[in-house]
């Protein structure tokens, strides 16, 4: 799939969804729902009662990193809590923009967290040029309209040598 010409610094990894067509259905969501968040200066959250804490940086072990190395496998992570009485469908998209800030990585993770429940979420990223990076995180109700932010963006600056 070519990603449209004025979307060019996106870059995005995803299953092979059912056909083509879907395919470019989901990228535009991810896309539209990463720019709702990125520039509304008074967004309308959900009251789902969803938080999140910001996204670090972890080794393959589950370990918190202080830094990265570029071509190196780190974990993107973050926590997220449901303190409602009722289960949540979330979907989280992890971003990461780098010093110009342009996104060089975007993912996003399906999931459903239960009543009263916390989870903790991990996307694997491997940098491949060292820099200072930023990472961003936030939590959408699904991909189908109307979307609901879930959780306000959380964001975190790491280095990658």
């Amino acid at each position: 799939m070519t990603e449209p010409e004025n979307h060019c610094k996106f870059k995005l990894y995803y299953l092979d969804i059912e056909s083509r067509m879907t395919s470019r259905f989901v990228y535009a969501s991810i896309v539209a729902a990463a720019l709702l968040a990125s520039v509304m200066a008074v967004p309308a959250y959900a009251q789902t009662s969803v938080s999140q804490t910001k996204p670090i940086l972890k080794d393959s072990l589950g370990r918190g990193l202080d830094e990265g190395n570029a071509e190196s496998i780190v974990i993107l992570s973050t926590t997220i809590e449901n303190n409602t009485s009722n289960a949540v469908p979330f979907i989280a998209l992890m971003e990461v923009r780098d010093w110009e800030g342009s996104t060089v990585y975007i993912q996003f993770q399906l999931g459903e967290l239960p009543s009263r429940g916390e989870s903790e979420l991990g996307i694997s990223w491997t940098p491949a040029i060292a820099g200072q990076y930023e990472l961003r995180t936030f939590l959408i109700s699904s991909f189908v309209d109307p979307v609901e932010i879930l959780t306000p963006v959380q964001q975190n600056i790491i280095t990658i040598n």
